[in-house]
């Protein structure tokens, strides 16, 4: 058989940095993996372009900004991707540094990029066929291939590693671990801590975590 190219993964922008808040308190309360999010995305443009496509699914965007400027009417993802128009024609050229700040909730509650298992849930037999139960509640993403697009708003392509800035808010009694160094506990709202973890050098999107 002839070999067949593979397309070529081409966007005119590199990923600089993600600043991502996710908001895991409803999760631990339905037990489901359901969430929301914010995704500050800032990015350089490599050639001029009126749009940026990102990949997203199994979510709703509920807002987003370019630059500070609310796009409107507000794109939606369809299949995989989204495509944010850049309104303003002045921010469209090659080198142009955009901000892009997406507020988003996932919509789906399958096991897929985004997993939850409560406290007492069997998941198996181990080494000597003892059943295997859930110690305490448990909520992860695992994005390796391509799957981070199932959990936030993101360039989703192993060659292009970012700057990341990870912060998770879970209920009181819960800890939250992500990539890099953690920076700081925020408990001013009561019920509430933040854990807020910053990378220590660019990541891929399929290891953030």
């Amino acid at each position: 058989f002839a070999q067949v190219p593979l397309a070529v993964y081409h966007r005119p922008f590199n990923v600089e940095r993600y600043d991502l808040t996710l908001n895991w308190m409803q999760t631990f309360v339905v037990k489901k993996p359901v969430m929301s999010g914010r995704n500050v995305i800032t990015l350089t443009l490599t050639d001029t372009a009126s749009a940026v496509a990102l990949d997203a699914m199994q979510m709703r965007l509920d807002s987003v900004r370019v630059n500070g400027l609310l796009v409107a009417p507000l794109p939606q993802p369809a299949a995989d991707t989204v495509l944010i128009p850049i309104t303003d024609a002045s921010l469209r050229k090659k080198g142009q540094r955009l901000t892009l700040e997406v507020s988003y909730t996932r919509t789906s509650t399958a096991q897929d990029g985004l997993y939850v298992y409560p406290k007492g849930q069997f998941v198996g037999f181990g080494p000597r066929h003892d059943s295997v139960f859930v110690e305490e509640d448990l909520a992860y993403t695992m994005s390796e291939p391509q799957d981070a697009r199932k959990w936030m708003p993101c360039n989703d392509d192993p060659d292009d590693k970012a700057d990341s800035r990870i912060s998770i808010m879970v209920p009181v009694g819960y800890s939250a671990q992500s990539n890099g160094l953690l920076q700081s506990i925020d408990s001013s709202v009561p019920g509430r801590r933040v854990y807020v973890w910053q990378s220590d050098r660019p990541i891929a999107t399929y290891l953030m975590c």
